[in-house]
């Protein structure tokens, strides 16, 4: 099955950029004068790398059609940020079974777990508080981290580090911990709650990418 998609974007670009805001905060895509918050900046961001003039005008122009290859954190949370523009339509593929099925959250050699620290947060709750809230019921809060290297016990963070040091009084949240197909799964819960009945989702799973021409924009793929 070959489809057709108005943009087509390594995802290396979209992810070194998002990162960079992140990392950089306001100033890495707005100049200073713009005062914008950190969400704001990461969702223009994520929006000048698909957007077109035209669909970026009008509300009345033809919608952009984007292929992401990839359902996992990254092409989730993508979707999320570019589906909060009204003219974009969003396919995401993904070769793996939907995380929320009982197959994907098998405790398999591909199972590991996560720990989403204040960059995680933050890339998160640039969509929005809520979709942050429904990732971090899916894990655990914990202050307290060791890495065990052979005989060698390294702290990583403890509870010491709950305090911010550049603001007296201030707590810094724990990191949550959480398996990848659970914090898969939350972002693609609130997706398709959010997305799923306006008809510019479509979510594919056992559905693997065979072509990609650039020229033509066009994706060839085989459902199993």
């Amino acid at each position: 099955m070959r489809m057709s998609f108005t943009r087509l974007v390594p995802t290396t670009a979209v992810i070194g950029a998002l990162l960079a805001s992140l990392k950089y905060g306001v100033d890495a895509f707005t100049s200073t004068s713009d005062h914008l918050s950190q969400r704001q900046s990461i969702h223009n961001t994520a929006h000048a790398l698909f957007a077109s003039s035209d669909a970026a005008s009008s509300d009345s122009a033809p919608p952009l059609n984007v292929c992401i290859v990839g359902a996992g954190p990254c092409g989730l949370l993508l979707s999320h940020l570019l589906l909060q523009e009204p003219n974009v339509k969003v396919s995401l593929m993904d070769g793996r079974a939907d995380p929320r099925s009982l197959a994907s959250q098998a405790m398999d050699a591909r199972a590991y777990a996560l720990g989403l620290g204040i960059r995680g947060r933050t890339a998160i709750r640039s969509v929005d508080e809520t979709l942050w809230q429904a990732v971090k019921n899916s894990g655990f809060e914990s202050e307290r981290f060791k890495l065990h290297a052979g005989p060698f016990v390294i702290p990583l963070r403890s509870e010491k580090d709950s305090i911010d040091g550049q603001q007296p009084g201030k707590v810094v949240e724990p990191s949550v911990l959480l398996f990848q197909s659970a914090l898969c799964g939350s972002l693609l819960e609130e997706l398709e709650q959010r997305h799923g009945n306006t008809g510019r989702l479509n979510a594919m799973f056992d559905c693997e990418v065979k072509d990609c021409d650039l020229k033509t924009m066009q994706v060839s793929v085989d459902s199993k």
